[in-house]
């Protein structure tokens, strides 16, 4: 029984909640600063993958029916992106 209440002491010890807001605060910003980040590098490979597709259906001088279908497709995939990120955070 002394066992169990010197790990219940221990324990009770270790969840000192005025250390533990601290860290907590700190990890919050530290997943904000990678959100943020995510987000940029998000915009810029969406930029990237329209201007590439869009290079490239202008330069073999395809249909312009697959150019609309390509950019409808890439404006439904982000916004699924951009949805499903939102219901995340």
């Amino acid at each position: 029984m002394d066992d169990f209440k010197a790990n219940v002491a221990k324990y009770n010890s270790i969840q000192d909640l005025s250390s533990n807001d601290a860290k907590l605060d700190e990890l919050s910003r530290q997943y904000t600063k990678e959100y943020y980040l995510f987000i940029i590098w998000l915009f810029i490979a969406c930029i990237i993958i329209i201007l590439t597709v869009t290079t490239l259906l202008y330069k073999t001088e395809s249909n312009p029916l697959i150019w609309i279908i390509v950019t409808i497709f890439i404006i439904y995939c982000s916004f699924f992106i951009f949805n499903n990120l939102y219901h995340i955070v």
